[in-house]
């Protein structure tokens, strides 16, 4: 069971090692080759939504879209793959309501609760009103209400390995997109299960704010004394469009791929205790002000999978 207790620290660094080490082609990820009926889209609907308060309100959103194969043109990879032992994948073919999550699905996700603050203590983690699954895609409806802003910090059940909620070594991938959103940012993360920071390390990507046009990932050190005794590197990114983000995290290594390309290789003072995955979405970190009230829209992900390091698989 996940320790609903530890929450992640957010440090953005002073100062970024930028760094771009790339390989093209693609990851050889095995793809699934199924191809799923096209659902009924409607143009618009009306979603009325349960309040952690128990009151009610109404918020008006457009369904996500999806193609024939897959909701973001890139279907869900299925399978063992070299050295790596698929351990779970979520496809989000159930649909949950606003007001359902995480408790609907509670076998796959947990999340962090209302009334819990995010990091800069400027939003507040509200999951039951902004978390949806629809049309093969979950959706975070991030908004502000009453003045709050809403976001979501969401939690695959990984099911394999490791003391705690999460594995020691893995690979982890998400297929995900934004609106643009300034004021807000994801800061998705390998946290690790002991809570102990900055000595037991964190791995983040893809980390940005959600009105940028680069994204970083970040190596924090095993060991180490403070946030910035790290490894990091950022390169551009378009969060609008749909992007595939991978980390590949191995004994005295830790791999970030974009899209199928290499972007960034750390071997520096790799953590090697257990860790769980987060999908922290939340208000930016250092701005003196909280985001406008009229900053509304959907950050997006049409897929989840995970491995754990196995070196025997081939």
């Amino acid at each position: 069971m996940i320790h609903m207790g530890i929450r992640p620290r957010r440090i953005v660094p002073a100062l970024l090692l930028v760094g771009l080490l790339a390989s093209a082609g693609r990851d050889g990820v095995a793809r699934a080759q199924q191809i799923r009926p096209d659902p009924p889209v409607d143009p618009i609907e009306t979603i009325t939504h349960v309040t952690q308060t128990g009151g009610s309100g109404s918020v008006t959103y457009k369904p996500a879209k999806r193609n024939a194969t897959d909701p973001s043109g890139d279907a869900m990879p299925i399978g063992n793959l070299p050295g790596w032992r698929q351990t779970s994948a979520e496809d989000f073919d159930t649909p949950v309501p606003l007001g359902s999550f995480p408790t609907a699905v509670a076998a796959q996700w947990t999340a962090y609760p209302s009334p819990w603050k995010d990091t800069a203590k400027r939003g507040t983690y509200s999951p039951l009103k902004v978390v949806e699954v629809n049309n093969g895609i979950l959706s975070e409806h991030i908004r502000t209400e009453n003045g709050v802003p809403l976001v979501a910090a969401i939690m695959p059940k990984l099911n394999a390995g490791g003391p705690g909620s999460g594995m020691l070594y893995g690979r982890f991938a998400v297929r995900f997109r934004s609106d643009p959103l300034p004021g807000y940012s994801i800061a998705w993360l390998l946290w690790p299960d002991s809570g102990v920071w900055p000595r037991d390390g964190e791995i983040d990507f893809p980390e940005m704010a959600l009105d940028s046009r680069s994204v970083g990932g970040y190596v924090h050190h095993q060991n180490a004394s403070s946030g910035d005794d790290k490894t990091a590197f950022m390169f551009p990114a378009d969060i609008t469009d749909w992007h595939t983000a991978v980390i590949e995290w191995s004994p005295d290594l830790v791999v970030f791929q974009l899209d199928g390309v290499e972007v960034g290789r750390a071997t520096t003072a790799i953590a090697n205790t257990p860790m769980h995955w987060v999908l922290q979405t939340e208000t930016v970190l250092r701005t003196p002000a909280p985001p406008d009230p009229s900053v509304a829209g959907d950050v997006q992900i049409d897929w989840v999978a995970a491995w754990a390091y196995d070196p025997t698989v081939s």
